[in-house]
């Protein structure tokens, strides 16, 4: 079966994937690499994964009917959480973001960078659990993005209950494409070719987003 999502509401920006009937559909996005906050978990509590069924909407589930009005119920707003594709749809993603959106994108720079090409090439990560954080050691640069592993959740329990419940790989690839994208960032900001080498990369974080980094 077939679901296109378009992402903001633009029909130019269309995706086309295919899914199993009975697959969740915030399974299907997450797989697919678009996220969708879900602070809670996919529990269905937190109602921030709402998305709109164009074509093809879903049941109306206990957790729809606490976050939508039944005019919205009826215009195809659904959690993303709940909503269990059993036909060909097509969904709108009003918050869509790709793997390493910028959803939080801001540069620190108190001047202009300046980096020498020789200079020694340090970088300091602090990966939070809402934000990470890069630095070029020395460059006055500084940036930061969302950590997308808050789509199985905003705290460190649901993302360990992910863990254990066989998310761990996913977890460790989304906090590692984030961190490879902030050092890409990182090195165009400071006006460094994005295939510079680097000297070392120091990486901080809680006990348990070190671990999910790591995979173990």
């Amino acid at each position: 079966m077939r679901l296109s999502i378009r992402k903001n509401g633009k029909n130019n920006n269309e995706q086309i994937v295919e899914f199993t009937k009975g697959a969740l559909l915030s399974n299907v996005l997450r797989k697919e690499g678009v996220f969708v906050d879900m602070p809670c978990y996919g529990m269905g509590r937190c109602g921030k994964c709402k998305v709109r069924f164009l074509d093809g909407t879903t049941a109306v589930t206990d957790a729809d009917r606490r976050f939508f009005s039944e005019k919205e119920l009826e215009d195809g707003w659904r959690l993303a959480c709940r909503a269990v594709l059993k036909a060909d749809a097509v969904v709108e993603i009003a918050n869509s973001e790709p793997g390493l959106a910028d959803s939080v994108d801001e540069t620190i720079c108190n001047e202009k960078p300046r980096v020498h090409q020789d200079s020694k090439k340090l970088v300091a990560v602090d990966i939070g659990t809402t934000t990470i954080a890069a630095s070029l050691v020395y460059s006055g640069v500084t940036v930061t993005c969302m950590n997308h592993q808050r789509t199985y959740g905003a705290d460190v329990i649901s993302r360990i209950q992910a863990a254990v419940s066989g998310n761990a790989d996913d977890l460790k690839r989304l906090v590692i494409d984030d961190v490879k994208g902030l050092i890409k960032k990182l090195l165009i900001k400071a006006g460094l070719p994005t295939g510079t080498e680097l000297d070392e990369i120091v990486i901080a974080g809680n006990t348990t987003m070190l671990h999910l980094l790591m995979g173990d």
